[in-house]
């Protein structure tokens, strides 16, 4: 974690009130704070609250779109297409797919990729050809 960012100074600023121990390694990329004989870390600035499932769960826009509603949780409608060059058996069903949810959206819709982050493949599509594009050329790229 870089010593100059907001966030390292807040967890800084705890860990001193607290007397917690606070030590860097992998470049400052992981930290490692210890009190009373228990550790823990951070990683980037991913805090270590959660099971490994938990953050897969949080890292997959469907997955937790899904959970949100199973537990009647509010949340934003999402519809998941699928990349056709990583699901290759789906591509003609889920470009009709994708097709028939923008035109009920009124021709307008945000498509984006399930595991981004950071804002990055977020596209505002207004006609069916730039969504076809979208989908097709430029997710067609990711294949992970």
């Amino acid at each position: 974690m870089r010593n100059d960012t907001e966030f390292y100074k807040m967890i800084k600023k705890i860990c001193d009130e607290k007397e917690i121990f606070m030590r860097e390694a992998s470049f400052g990329y992981v930290t490692e704070l210890s009190k009373d004989g228990k550790v823990r870390h951070i990683v980037g600035e991913m805090l270590e609250l959660n099971s490994a499932s938990s953050y897969k769960i949080a890292s997959d826009k469907f997955a937790c779109y899904s959970a949100l509603v199973q537990n009647e949780i509010p949340s934003i409608k999402y519809n998941m297409i699928f990349n056709p060059e990583t699901r290759s058996k789906y591509e003609n069903d889920d470009v009709k797919k994708a097709i028939i949810l923008f035109n009920s959206y009124g021709k307008k819709a945000i498509l984006k990729a399930n595991n981004s982050s950071e804002g990055k493949d977020v596209f505002y599509i207004t006609s069916e050809e730039e969504l076809k594009k979208k989908i097709i050329y430029e997710f067609a790229k990711r294949t992970r």
